[in-house]
């Protein structure tokens, strides 16, 4: 408990005399202490907030996407689960980008990466907020999700479709080949 103090006059014999009396009331504010002469100390306490990198991860494959005569789109196919992975404890904004090679199959003409259509759909994140937009082109390593808003941590997944829109100039050949990159940065 603490205690105010008032001083108090009493009259005896011979004077006034005057004494400190504790009353218990209402805390008193606590005086800071001054080291050493108060009979207290200081303690300097420090820690680290660490961070690690920005990491994706992409299903391995392969995917199938079917298939299709020369002048037909191929139907969507789900490419799996991507997941963006933000541990760097600070600014959570990045890019994500696709990129594919051309689709070659042997002893016939590659169909070029341009005739790759991606769809990421809605990218869910635990922490900000996260657009996605599609590509019709994936020769041009567009954006097709990015990251904005939010600090400290978080993870960020879509699971994308592709399709193949099949030139009028395609060859018929089995097991047309391309390899699709996603990439993610800091922006």
């Amino acid at each position: 408990m603490r205690y105010r103090y008032r001083h108090v006059g009493l009259l005896a014999a011979g004077g006034v005399t005057f004494a400190l009396v504790a009353v218990p009331g209402s805390p008193a504010q606590a005086a800071p202490c001054v080291p050493p002469a108060d009979g207290c100390g200081t303690t300097t306490v420090t820690f680290d907030v660490t961070g690690d990198g920005l990491l994706m991860s992409v299903p391995d494959g392969p995917v199938d996407l079917g298939a299709g005569a020369p002048g037909d789109t191929t139907t969507p196919v789900s490419l799996g689960t991507m997941t963006v992975t933000d541990a760097r404890a600070g600014d959570l904004v990045w890019t994500c980008r696709v990129q594919s090679t051309s689709f070659t199959a042997a002893g016939v003409n590659p169909i070029p990466a341009s005739t790759g259509r991606y769809v990421p759909g809605t990218v869910s994140t635990n922490n900000g907020t996260a657009n996605s937009q599609n590509s019709n082109d994936m020769s041009a390593n567009n954006s097709i999700a990015t990251h904005a808003a939010g600090t400290g941590n978080s993870t960020s997944t879509w699971t994308p479709t592709m399709s193949i829109v099949i030139p009028n100039t395609a060859q018929a050949a089995t097991d047309y080949s391309g390899t699709v990159t996603h990439s993610v940065t800091p922006t």
